[in-house]
């Protein structure tokens, strides 16, 4: 079996559901929240509980996929995806939407934390880097069909179409996996065991200083990209005065952003190593970071500083997520999917507190996203900087 770009297609496509586990709703979140009748920061609290649902998923089906394979969870989790989405349209409360949105969290992992196991498996450093960042390029469709998506349904339905159309096009992906996703890890090379297992596996993953520090590379970057998400519709629409049809075609123009440089970070792969990249990328965070801080020491906030700062945070992550993943498994191959459960549940656990963190202010406060920048991009810089050591 080889990494074919079909399978790559296909593996981007199950990882979407990540993103439309956060971004498909961005444009109904004010709507939301007077429908529920609680805050910004009360509504945002879906994306956490989405958060939390992603880092206990991913720890459940990493590990797991290592001892049963990948190919069965890849076909089961859109499959309570679908379930998920459609108990989310039906309910009544916040707690409920809570509730629900936590069960879709732990079903898009598997297309995330799998799905990328699956590349692990069939490759290694540049060539593991192309094909994360070949199937980065499919998922960043979510992003930008996502939000428009959400927003021409807002024009003839409620938020609770968003929710049945996603149950719909995840249900679609319940055959896509069953048809075009081969079992990648062969029996030999499965771990067998249980919690025991587990615990030991996680304590070598740990110990391994090039893994941890390449991860929280990813850590800031996901911190970033988590509290733009979850602020960006209010700082845009309520601070800005943009209309919700703008902000998502402005949403939906970063992900064609996004795309590009999953292009151009995959065109360079074979000349440009997964390190020079990943400094592309904190690059761009950093300045990305220091326009919207500037703009908020010196009472700038307009659509040029706001919106510029805004369209560098997912631009850079091309350049960042796929080569520091690829860096980060060099030494830990052989435990793939625990290695990348570890990662994706700090990662959603980080992102999950941040979209709580960005709101609590107020909906037209940026100061908190901008430390919220700040504080990642540098943690990144530091710990790609640290890593510079460890490699061989």
């Amino acid at each position: 079996m080889s990494l074919t770009n079909a399978l790559l297609f296909t593996l981007g496509l199950l990882a979407i559901l990540g993103p439309f586990g956060t971004d498909v709703y961005l444009p109904a979140l004010p709507q939301m929240a007077t429908f529920l009748h609680t805050t910004p920061s009360g509504i945002q609290l879906v994306l956490t509980a989405f958060s939390v649902g992603m880092a206990g998923g991913q720890l459940i089906m990493g590990p797991l996929s290592d001892r049963i394979g990948r190919r069965p969870l890849l076909i089961a989790g859109p499959a309570l995806m679908a379930a998920a989405c459609l108990a989310s349209a039906y309910a009544t409360n916040l707690g409920v939407l809570l509730a629900t949105n936590t069960v879709i969290g732990i079903a898009a992992c598997a297309g995330m934390v799998v799905g990328r196991a699956q590349i692990s498996d069939l490759a290694t450093d540049r060539i593991a880097a192309r094909g994360f960042a070949v199937m980065g390029i499919v998922t960043a469709i979510g992003p930008i069909i996502g939000p428009i998506g959400g927003g021409l349904i807002l024009g003839f339905s409620d938020w609770r179409g968003i929710y049945l159309a996603m149950a719909i096009f995840s249900a679609a992906l319940v055959a896509v996996s069953f048809f075009g996703i081969p079992e990648s890890l062969s029996v030999d090379k499965r771990h067998s065991g249980g919690l025991g297992r587990l615990i030991k596996s996680s304590g070598s993953i740990f110990a391994n200083r090039n893994f941890i520090l390449h991860a929280v590379t990813i850590w800031g970057s996901f911190a970033m990209l988590f509290g733009y998400i979850a602020a960006s519709p209010f700082i845009v629409q309520k601070l800005l005065g943009i209309p919700p049809f703008w902000y998502t075609i402005d949403f939906g123009f970063n992900g064609v952003l996004m795309i590009v440089t999953g292009w151009i970070s995959a065109a360079l792969s074979h000349r440009v190593s997964p390190r020079t990249q990943a400094w592309i990328g904190i690059s761009m965070q950093l300045v990305s970071a220091a326009v919207l801080g500037l703009a908020v020491v010196l009472n700038a906030l307009n659509p040029v500083t706001v919106l510029g700062a805004f369209a560098l945070i997912p631009a850079s992550l091309s350049f960042l997520f796929g080569p520091a993943t690829a860096l980060a498994l060099r030494d830990v191959r052989h435990l793939a999917g625990t290695a990348l459960a570890i990662m994706g549940a700090i990662q959603f656990l980080i992102g999950g507190a941040v979209a709580t963190l960005v709101g609590v202010a107020g909906e037209r406060a940026v100061w908190p996203l901008a430390c919220c920048l700040a504080i990642g991009s540098v943690a990144s810089l530091l710990a790609l900087v640290s890593a510079r050591k460890y490699q061989k």
